[in-house]
């Protein structure tokens, strides 16, 4: 009994240290093994958007919005590393677009083939887009019909090919990507 007694008095004394020597030797293990050999900036946290995730943005387009020949009027910001722009889709009101005689989507990327106001990559009659219309453009010319890599930095345009738009149509422009980058993303702008 007595040395039962003991024992629990001396456990009394000797468990707290015991059980904050044993964390600091598992914590010393982890550190040497796992961290530390992990040298400075060479870690990267894994992206929440890697590269080949899809992303959609939808602009708010009025007819009387649209731009005349110029890529004077985006419908994204810049964007913030590469993108392919899958596929788009123009879903529009009760009124549609009207004014222009085809409605042109063009992009200012510095590189590769032109896809400027001049040489738009998307040429749609302005026929297609009125009153209660959807186009899908992957179904309306191909699937290949709109990709293309949109630029860091760079932006797409809505514009009329030989008068800018009139009305009050209202239409909705959703532009499908995917990340070519990590961590790339772009915004969308509505006209006006």
């Amino acid at each position: 009994m007595r040395i039962k007694r003991l024992f629990l008095k001396v456990s009394e004394f000797l468990l707290p240290p015991l059980c904050i020597a044993l964390a600091l030797v598992a914590y010393s293990f982890l550190f040497n093994t796992l961290i530390a050999p992990v040298e400075a900036g060479s870690y990267k946290v894994p992206s929440d958007t890697p590269a080949g995730t899809r992303l959609v943005v939808t602009s708010t387009v009025i007819s009387s919005g649209i731009a005349n020949n110029a890529q004077t009027s985006p419908i994204t910001t810049a964007a913030q590393g590469a993108l392919i722009l899958d596929d788009y889709i123009i879903t529009c009101n009760g009124t549609g677009f009207a004014g222009a005689t085809n409605l042109e989507l063009s992009v200012d990327n510095a590189n590769g083939a032109s896809r400027t106001a001049a040489t738009p990559f998307g040429t749609i009659l302005i026929g297609d887009v009125g009153a209660n219309d959807t186009l899908i453009a992957s179904r309306v010319f191909g699937a290949a019909a709109a990709i293309l890599t949109l630029e860091s930095g760079k932006k797409v345009y809505l514009h009329g090919d030989d008068h800018e738009g009139t009305g009050a149509g209202i239409c909705t422009v959703d532009l499908v990507f995917t990340r070519a980058r990590n961590d790339a993303t772009i915004s969308a702008v509505n006209l006006p």
